[in-house]
């Protein structure tokens, strides 16, 4: 097989750009393609390194959206601007927001995080003729578009405090079709990691109208809040005066477990029982109305960044219709066995079938996986197949298994697990592996999350720097 060499260069930290070359590497070598790299350059709003790039005779650019610097009109001038040569800009990007659709719009070739081996199959496979493409269009003469439309586009925006930058208002839920496969245990580990190591202004609501789960397993002080101010009193009132009452009162700040102060994380408590799921605030008719208007609170005068919603297994309960339809993401949680993923998928099927979601909402996520799993990773996703032509829900995570007495621990201390952890590394060591996991997952939707996370935590930063083989294993220096 012959070899097309490709001259690489690309705008990413060192981490990112060593796992984007080895995945390229390997799917190059399968393909006849040899992904040259050529050059790194790790702050893209360095004009000198751009413009370099722009009048060399590379050919294949890559942008990972972690890069300090990064904006989607640098990827409109690296893929449209005239210089030495063609070249193809491809990006990795969040499948949140709106940086996804404007690197596309901004001309470049856009995979999502986290990685996917078919993404760099894809480019291996494609790479000829996209750069014959881009030759085409740069022999063409074709004016360069203008600044891309609206506001710019950044991963990173307004700044906010300890160095973050504020992101856009984020909604999250996770759902399965069968009870205990760990709904709430990611929903509220999700929201901690998110706050608590990523300094999002987060808001948990439990919407799980088979029972309250949250209220039951924090500190005394908080169930003697959830009693009182929660879901169903918020709903009511509502209902009742035809006004959204001020969120504030009825949330609940979880306490910074290190500091004792106030945290940026929130919960709004569910309901006590099954019975108050009647009420009439969460009747159909008015179920969707509540919830939207639950959401356009967080949006507005409480700024929230991210909103996640804890909701039960049941998708013809009204709240949980709403839910589903009103939220960006839906994590899908199935465990490694028949027994979750077949219900599951049927489950979805249902949702398709009613019209209450879309499968571009659904991202996949392997929930108690172990070495020794019986099915692979790969068999598992086999199942999350829909349509004709086939459409598969995307592969974001995948959450080892933990030995159940130590969760029970955990439960006991009414503690979430990267708590656990991070109180007291040596009594709740086997949930280090967990954690790493949970703060990936949180980094789909938070740019940026892990290196900030490891500024903030010494043990998370040692965590995150070790070398792992095995399943979960990711690249490191």
């Amino acid at each position: 097989m012959m070899t097309t060499d490709i001259r690489t260069v690309y705008f990413a930290d060192f981490d990112d750009a060593q796992a984007i070359h080895a995945n390229l590497e390997e799917a190059g070598q399968k393909n006849g393609v040899n992904f040259m790299f050529s050059s790194l350059n790790r702050d893209m709003s360095d004009q000198t390194q751009l413009d370099s790039v722009i009048n060399s005779d590379y050919q294949l650019v890559i942008v990972h959206q972690n890069v300090q610097g990064f904006t989607t009109e640098f990827v409109r001038r690296l893929a449209n601007e005239r210089g030495k040569s063609a070249r193809v800009v491809a990006v990795w990007t969040v499948p949140v927001g709106d940086i996804f659709d404007a690197s596309l719009h901004a001309g470049a070739v856009a995979y999502q995080l986290p990685y996917d081996g078919n993404s760099f199959e894809n480019l291996a496979q494609n790479i000829e003729t996209l750069l014959s493409e881009a030759v085409n269009k740069f022999q063409s003469g074709e004016p360069v578009p203008s600044s891309l439309p609206g506001v710019e586009v950044r991963a990173q925006e307004r700044p906010i405090d300890g160095g973050q930058s504020r992101i856009s208002h984020r909604t999250i839920t996770a759902w399965t079709s069968k009870g205990g496969e760990g709904k709430s245990e990611v929903t509220g580990s999700l929201a901690y990691v998110l706050s608590m190591l990523g300094g999002r202004k987060t808001l948990l609501v439990d919407a799980d109208m088979n029972r309250g789960y949250f209220g039951l397993i924090v500190n005394r002080e908080a169930r003697s809040f959830a009693a009182h101010k929660n879901i169903t009193a918020l709903g009511n009132l509502f209902y009742q005066t035809g006004e959204f009452p001020k969120l504030s009162e009825f949330v609940y700040n979880y306490p910074n477990p290190f500091t004792g102060k106030e945290s940026r994380l929130d919960i709004l408590f569910g309901t006590r029982s099954a019975r108050q799921a009647s009420e009439k605030t969460f009747h159909p008719e008015n179920a969707n109305h509540f919830i939207q208007a639950l959401l356009e609170r967080t949006r507005s005068s409480e700024s929230y960044e991210i909103v996640i919603f804890d909701i039960g297994t049941l998708i013809q309960h009204p709240v949980h219709i709403a839910v589903l339809k009103e939220v960006a993401n839906i994590l899908v949680l199935t465990a490694p066995n028949p027994g979750s993923f077949v219900p599951t998928t049927r489950g979805i099927d249902d949702m398709l079938d009613l019209g209450i979601a879309d499968l571009s909402k659904m991202k996949l996520v392997v929930n108690t996986y172990s070495k020794d799993t019986p099915l692979s990773l790969e068999e598992i996703r086999e199942h999350f197949y829909f349509g004709n032509p086939k459409r598969t829900i995307p592969h974001i995570a995948t959450l080892p298994a933990v030995e159940r007495n130590l969760m029970d621990r955990v439960l006991a201390y009414t503690m979430l697990s990267p708590e656990a952890w991070l109180t007291d590394q040596k009594a709740f060591e086997g949930l280090g592996e967990l954690v790493r996991q949970y703060i990936n997952l949180a980094s789909v939707f938070s740019t940026n999350l892990s290196a900030y996370a490891a500024t903030l935590n010494g043990q998370v930063a040692e965590l995150l720097g070790e070398k792992r083989a095995g399943i979960f294993a990711r690249l490191k220096k």
